[in-house]
């Protein structure tokens, strides 16, 4: 149900901060645990779940916080989505470096630059589509 603003727009509702980062956490580590599980390493599987349950219970925890509150929850506020959108900015901007750098020892070992290729076209592909849909929306 909306509640009528007086200028006669429907009021929206305040947006629960969910902890995803602890959530997300969990997720992953289930899921690495089951894959190494599939794979016959259930010890290392095992441990690997123990450090994402670990990692999400220091930021389910320490929610009180306000820098581990703003890591675990980004859009808490403008200046946390701000940083997280700076954050995402600079690690994306690494992760090309990297790529591009494994991707020019591959081609210099004389393979054919797989996965880093079909890794990079895809990050491409994936801006531009995100450029395009955000330049139409806005």
């Amino acid at each position: 149900m909306q509640m009528a603003t007086p200028e006669g727009k429907p009021a929206r509702r305040p947006r629960r901060n969910v902890p995803w980062l602890p959530i997300w956490s969990l997720v992953l580590g289930i899921a690495i645990f089951a894959a190494m599980a599939a794979g016959g390493n259930i010890g290392r599987g095992l441990v690997s779940l123990g450090l994402f349950a670990a990692f999400a219970a220091v930021f389910f925890l320490g929610s009180g916080n306000e820098t581990i509150a703003g890591l675990a929850t980004p859009r808490s506020d403008e200046r946390w989505a701000m940083i997280n959108q700076r954050s995402l900015a600079f690690a994306g901007v690494v992760l090309v470096l990297i790529l591009v750098a494994g991707w020019i020892v591959e081609l210099a070992n004389g393979h054919d630059g797989s996965p880093y290729t079909e890794v990079m076209g895809g990050g491409a592909v994936a801006y531009f589509a995100a450029a395009l849909w955000l330049r139409f929306r806005s």
